[in-house]
């Protein structure tokens, strides 16, 4: 493995790029490196509980596909260890502050 400035190389046609969030995406070219950034990012913004921030949470893995749209939803269902249920795309991005912060 090697690391070029953003981008880890592991040996073949693909390399992962690491964003400023830490999330490491594979890039084959420019198409799908848009694709896969847009995609992180949803799951950034879609991490936390809504009612206490915890991002310590289940989900369930029904394979909804993710294209990188501003329409795309996740829409596996999400149970939070506070008791609150919802579904992927309801959860809120991580606050390092609390809750609104």
């Amino acid at each position: 493995m090697r690391r070029d400035g953003k981008f880890i190389s592991v040996g073949c046609d693909v390399k992962f790029q690491i964003l400023e969030s830490g999330v490491s995406i594979p890039v084959c070219n420019e198409e799908d490196r848009r694709r896969n950034e847009a995609i992180a990012m949803y799951y950034v913004k879609h991490a936390a509980c809504p009612k206490c921030g915890s991002t310590s949470n289940e989900q369930t893995c029904a394979g909804f596909a993710m294209f990188g749209r501003e329409t795309d939803i996740d829409g596996n269902r999400v149970r939070c260890e506070c008791g609150w249920k919802g579904i992927v795309h309801d959860l809120v991005p991580i606050s390092f502050g609390g809750i609104g912060a």
